[in-house]
């Protein structure tokens, strides 16, 4: 993140520069939110996909994504997983930051299953 917030700062400099374009990975692009916002200056995201990255508060809004979403993924892949044949399919979905965290949990029950049924169902 380092690295990413001294470019960002370089870049803002130049008044050549109408926009910026962001790494693949999620938590790096987050942690530069507050920057991309503070020198207002667009990020076109063509890659980084966690859901947080363009729903993250600020308005105005100086990020663009230009790819899939964390969300739209998952759920395309989990009908794609039913159409093949797959019962029981096991996933895991970022967290706002773009880290991994499993979503079946003991404690938590998915919407789309009887109370006491913690098994998650193909989508």
């Amino acid at each position: 993140p380092a690295r990413a917030l001294n470019n960002l700062r370089e870049l803002a400099q130049d008044p050549d520069v109408v926009a910026v374009m962001c790494t693949r990975y999620s938590p790096v692009v987050v942690e530069t939110l507050p920057e991309i916002h503070r020198l207002k200056l667009p990020l076109l995201d063509p890659w980084a996909a966690a859901d947080g990255i363009t729903d993250n508060g600020y308005i105005p809004n100086y990020v663009f994504r230009l790819s899939l979403r964390d969300a739209w993924a998952l759920a395309a892949m989990m009908r794609y997983a039913k159409q093949k044949g797959a019962h029981k399919v096991a996933s895991s979905r970022p967290t706002p930051n773009g880290a991994q965290q499993p979503q079946s949990r003991e404690t938590r029950r998915h919407p789309g299953n009887p109370p006491g049924n913690r098994q998650r169902p193909v989508v």
